[in-house]
Parts: C-alpha cells; sequence; structure tokens
C-alpha cells in the first residue's frame, strides 16, 4: 500500500459512485494523543502516522502524513455515502505509524499503533458530535489501551452524485 498517494486514490474513485444512498456521513479526524509511551515502545524514532477510516471493507480513507510524538494533528475531513443496503453502524479507525522497518512482522512498514469502532450517529443533524475515541492496539498477544483520538461526525442528507461516464 502506497500510503502517500492512497487518500488521494480513494478519494477520486468515490466521488463517481452509483447506487441508492440513504446518507453521507462526514466526519473530521482532529488528532490523536499518548501514540507509542516511549516507556513502552523506547526504541520507536520514527513517528509518522496516518489514520485510515471505513464504515465497510473497500471504503477507506486516509488522512496525510503527519509528525507527531505522541500527539499528531490532522484536522481533516472527510464525507462519503452510506449505503442504505449495507447495515453499516461503525466507523472503523486505525491509527499507523510508518516506515517502521526495524520492527518486526511489517515488512510493509506500517505498524498500526491504535484502532477503534466508533458508532455511527443515528440520526441526520446539522450540529457535530464530537468525542474522544480510546484506541487499543495488540502488544504481543494482549489487547492494551494506548492513546485517545480526537474527531466529529454527523450525518447529513446525500448530495447530488454525478453520473458515471
Amino acid at each position: 500500500m502506497d500510503i502517500y498517494n492512497y487518500s488521494r486514490k480513494k478519494k477520486s474513485k468515490l466521488t463517481h459512485v452509483e447506487g441508492d444512498y440513504q446518507f453521507d456521513l462526514t466526519y473530521t479526524i482532529y488528532s490523536a494523543e499518548g501514540l507509542d509511551n516511549q516507556n513502552t515502545f523506547p526504541g520507536v524514532t520514527n513517528r509518522h502516522y496516518a489514520v485510515v477510516s471505513w464504515t465497510e471493507p473497500g471504503s477507506d480513507l486516509c488522512t496525510s502524513v503527519r509528525r507527531g510524538a505522541p500527539n499528531p494533528i490532522w484536522k481533516e475531513g472527510f464525507r462519503f455515502p452510506l449505503n442504505k443496503d449495507k447495515n453499516c453502524r461503525f466507523l472503523y479507525v486505525e491509527v499507523v505509524r510508518l516506515n517502521s522497518r526495524t520492527e518486526p512482522g511489517c515488512s510493509r512498514g506500517l505498524v498500526v499503533v491504535g484502532r477503534a469502532r466508533i458508532p455511527l450517529p443515528e440520526e441526520v443533524t446539522r450540529e457535530d458530535q464530537h468525542g474522544r475515541f480510546g484506541l487499543t492496539r495488540m502488544v504481543g498477544s494482549e489487547l492494551m489501551g494506548e492513546g485517545h483520538i480526537f474527531m466529529s461526525m454527523r450525518l447529513e442528507k446525500p448530495l447530488p452524485r454525478p453520473l458515471a461516464s
């Protein structure tokens, strides 16, 4: 996965969608805190992070890469349609560290440093629902809570979609 070009490629795909959509999910990823705790992970020297998010496989979007230890800031917004035939109830979020070639088991240089499953808003609204969501990560065979992600989201009526050519 080329994470540097990942978001541009996915965004252009998602602007030309077809189908029957009931809502648009609009969300903003602001920042994360407490990633790669220095006491737990003293060997981590390269701290470049991105956030990958999706509601169903194949609908994933990615922020730009940010340097920040242990609190990167993105302030990036996304909007995509939710298919009413799918039972989308959660936004899945993974914070990944890039260029981690020295860490065992990461031949592609990507390490998931935190993930969350965030319930989608239940109603269409003009107000963003802001939140601080706990992140978990696998350390060995244990699932640990480590860090948080700050974001907002809302459901909106869908925008008119361009016709496929």
